[in-house]
């Protein structure tokens, strides 16, 4: 009998299998060559696993990693994807337009309490494109 059907068997119908154990005539040299060394080598198994999991997500971690490193803001962050090409994210453009965004929603705010807002200061606190997609003028 195997080692993985005794352990499943040992779990699963404990009665039985210990019977069947206790009936078995074995030797120490056997206890330790089949099953001791196998059940020791667990733990190494499981931390070179370990390892080379950490080592694989390290791995996909660096597709991901800001064209200008981790230290400190960058301008842009890059992004490599699996088919070899690269995707840049304009983050100094997405925070100018963000605080823009912000200047208009204020504004917005005050029209609504009935302030009177000139509509080209609105329009300025805008931007002129969201997305590479230019503001339609009406």
């Amino acid at each position: 009998m195997n080692l993985i059907e005794r352990v499943k068997n040992i779990l699963l119908q404990p009665r039985e299998t210990w019977a069947a154990i206790d009936a078995e005539a074995t030797d120490v040299a056997t206890l330790f060559t089949r099953y001791a060394t196998v059940l020791a080598a667990i733990p190494a198994v499981v931390v070179i696993a370990a390892i080379v999991i950490g080592v694989v997500i390290a791995a996909l971690g660096s597709l991901f990693t800001p064209v200008g490193g981790m230290a400190g803001a960058t301008a842009s962050i890059g992004m490599n994807t699996p088919g070899g090409g690269k995707v840049n994210i304009d983050t100094a453009g997405l925070e100018a337009a963000g605080k823009k965004m912000e200047e208009a929603a204020r504004q917005m705010e005050q029209a609504s309490l009935g302030q009177a807002i000139a509509v080209q200061s609105l329009k300025a606190a805008l931007p002129e494109t969201l997305g590479g997609l230019p503001r339609k003028a009406k």
